[in-house]
């Protein structure tokens, strides 16, 4: 099963739609150099003010005791995070989509970054979960960033919003998938992309991917998952899902997947 930072028990209402005003910040140029892996955030110019020389294999094991597949069912904590570290003021990137679904999202993420790429834009990609390697999660221009500056930059966001004698700008210590996807979008902020591919982890609504605003959504099938979150018909996790919706924004769903009508008649009010 997925990690997901945040779900949700019981099922929203359909017309529960995320409030773009609360998520990410309104889009801007893209920057003129596309400086992928070693590109320093406001995270790891701290790390590197403080001195700090703690290794990536340090930080997979601390985030790995970070409550690996705890959920919260709020964004407060992962919204006050982005603000915290400006990603209200600087979009992840130039056009931002975002897939969920029950079943077929990672190959959809998989697929589109593969045609983006073939089209010479510059992309970055978050998925979960990894095989082997965290930084399989986040890839830039193909390749999972590298282990130096994702080290750097997520044990700045660890310090800051994860650890027990953490700051207290967030409400509570952010969880193990939370802390990945906030240094996925730190990364992503940094690196001048054309386009970012944002796969949810679970259910939509209140995942915490749910905080940026996709200029495009998918969502590949809907099916019975992780129901004691999301639950217990397809109508119900329909309606959990279709809030990765933005109104007046496209939102691509295919006729023939699972789940279709609940999904068609979850996003009318959008």
């Amino acid at each position: 099963s997925r990690e997901s930072g945040s779900a949700h028990v019981p099922a929203a209402p359909a017309a529960t739609v995320a409030d773009p005003t609360a998520t990410l910040g309104a889009r801007s140029g893209r920057s003129e150099a596309f400086r992928a892996h070693n590109t320093r955030s406001t995270a790891q110019e701290s790390m590197a003010a403080s001195g700090e020389t703690r290794s990536y294999a340090q930080l997979a094991a601390a985030l790995f005791a970070q409550n690996q597949f705890a959920i919260k069912y709020d964004l407060d904590a992962m919204r006050a995070a982005c603000v915290a570290v400006g990603l209200d003021r600087r979009p992840i990137a130039a056009r931002t989509v975002l897939i969920g679904g029950t079943n077929g999202k990672g190959s959809t993420s998989a697929l589109l970054n593969a045609a983006a790429m073939a089209a010479g834009l510059r992309v970055g990609l978050y998925t979960s979960p990894h095989l082997i390697d965290l930084r399989e999660r986040i890839r830039l221009s193909g390749q999972p960033v590298g282990a130096e500056a994702f080290a750097a930059i997520a044990w700045g966001l660890y310090d800051r919003f994860g650890a027990p004698d953490r700051s207290l700008e967030t409400p509570r210590p952010l969880t193990y998938f939370e802390l990945l996807t906030l240094t996925a979008f730190d990364m992503f902020a940094s690196a001048g992309l054309d386009l970012a591919i944002v796969e949810v982890g679970l259910g939509g609504r209140l995942d915490a991917t749910n905080v940026v605003e996709p200029d495009v959504s998918v969502i590949t099938s809907v099916s019975l998952d992780h129901q004691a979150l999301l639950g217990d018909t397809v109508a119900a996790i329909a309606a959990e899902k279709a809030c990765i919706a933005r109104p007046g924004r496209p939102v691509v769903v295919h006729r023939s997947s699972g789940g279709h009508t609940e999904l068609i008649a979850a996003l009318e009010p959008h």
